[in-house]
């Protein structure tokens, strides 16, 4: 059985799927009131949460007004958006909803600034969502992405992000690691993360969720992941929800990894452990750095004679080889590189119209195909990684489409104007001296 975090599988699930499940509820409820089937306690108590909703129903969340006034200190600057972009996750459509009308009374000026990211989208949409969140901050307007669960796995959004606020908190711990690993991952741009998340103080529930936040970043630090066992205790703590005394409950989360044989564990043993598996790690990479050096020695690897070929093969098509845009770069492997211009290739050939495509960004989805190449042009190419995930550029390796088409046309025909069909090397361990023999045609 799982804890009561149920809300987050239904981030993945559409608008309409949700809705349908609401109403459903809310029909049965009805059922239930008008057949005269609630008790006099019940009725009492939907008439105070009646009266305590009314009263509240034009008040403006306290969370939402203290996040406009982040989103003023950090991400506008006298009236002006700046740079800086936000990550926001919701457990519910509703309170996704709910921020999108906030932010539009606030910012009704601010077209392309706010984005949502949901199950309810198209991939399509979402890539290109991502496209936008991950670009560089001049070319894209997007500032403030809102996300259901639907963006919690398998979503790169840290290029230019790393502010991310939690709207709802997930019973999960291992969910909530799992958002705010959005933005913690490799290839961020800054070297720190700050995840947000709202505490009211007068209510038993917080009280409960300040103590799992804590225990999932002690636990982070400590051992750098939420172990399976720790988050499966953590859901059966959780499973009835917070029913009882709420210190009690806090008491039992901040002991919840010390279940069993990890009782006597210390935090001087966890010290030590961690000091030791680091020296350990450490000495493999330096290893494995060797023996890769050793590799790219021996097999002679070098993006130069990666791009000499390709230009060897442009040239079989009687256009200009790859032409740097850095020159400084040139002579280190790096750089960026421009291809030459392949339209009368493209026209006569619908086939090397879909390869360049390869090179272009990402179509919108209501996007025409002749619009888009218009609009679209051919990126620059690189060869060594830029260590960022924007879209400025492409990075080429051997299984692109754009080198394999090149490479193949190079094996086919590279050698024709010589004559040149086939060689053979024989190394006779010293008995005789090497041959080298040579078929012509």
């Amino acid at each position: 059985m799982t804890g009561p975090d149920a809300d987050d599988d239904r981030g993945t699930l559409t608008d309409a799927e949700i809705q349908a499940d609401e109403d459903a509820a809310v029909e049965a409820a009805t059922q239930k009131s008008a057949a005269g089937r609630l008790s006099d306690e019940e009725r009492a108590l939907l008439d105070q949460m009646t009266s305590i909703a009314q009263a509240a129903r034009y008040n403006t969340d306290p969370g939402v007004e203290r996040f406009l006034e982040w989103v003023e200190q950090h991400l506008r600057s006298k009236g002006q958006w700046g740079d800086r972009r936000v990550l926001v996750f919701t457990e519910y459509t509703a309170t996704k909803t709910y921020l999108e009308q906030q932010l539009a009374q606030r910012y009704p000026d601010s077209e392309n600034r706010v984005a949502t990211f949901d199950g309810n989208q198209p991939e399509g949409r979402r890539a290109e969502i991502k496209t936008a969140f991950n670009g560089a901050p001049k070319d894209y307007p997007l500032r403030i992405l809102l996300a259901t669960d639907a963006a919690r796995e398998g979503v790169n959004l840290q290029n230019y992000c790393y502010d991310l606020f939690h709207f709802d908190v997930p019973w999960n711990p291992g969910r909530m690691e799992q958002r705010n690993g959005r933005i913690d991952r490799k290839l961020k741009n800054n070297p720190e993360v700050f995840c947000y998340y709202f505490v009211l103080t007068q209510r038993p529930e917080d009280v409960v969720l300040k103590a799992l936040v804590t225990k999932t970043l002690t636990i982070r630090r400590e051992l750098g992941v939420v172990a399976p066992v720790i988050a499966r205790a953590l859901d059966k703590l959780l499973e009835n929800g917070i029913t009882g005394d709420a210190a009690h409950l806090e008491r039992e989360i901040d002991a919840v990894d010390r279940i069993g044989a990890a009782a006597e564990r210390s935090k001087t043993v966890l010290a030590e452990l961690e000091t030791g598996r680091s020296a350990q790690l450490a000495k493999q990479i330096d290893e494995l750095q060797v023996m890769l050096g050793a590799s790219k020695a021996w097999i002679g690897l070098d993006p130069r004679h990666f791009r000499d070929a390709l230009s060897a093969s442009l040239e079989l098509l009687d256009l200009p080889g790859l032409k740097c845009m850095d020159s400084g770069s040139a002579t280190e492997g790096g750089g960026e590189w421009r291809l030459p211009d392949l339209t009368a290739f493209a026209a006569a050939d619908p086939s090397w119209q879909a390869t360049l495509d390869t090179l272009r960004a990402p179509r919108k989805p209501d996007e025409s195909p002749w619009e888009w190449r218009k609009s679209s042009p051919v990126r620059p190419v690189i060869f060594k990684d830029a260590g960022r995930i924007d879209a400025d550029h492409v990075h080429l390796h051997l299984e692109h489409r754009v080198v394999q088409r090149l490479l193949g046309r190079f094996l086919s025909q590279g050698f024709v104007h010589d004559d040149l069909r086939r060689v053979m090397s024989r190394n006779s361990d010293g008995f005789f001296p090497e041959t080298l023999t040579v078929h012509a045609a």
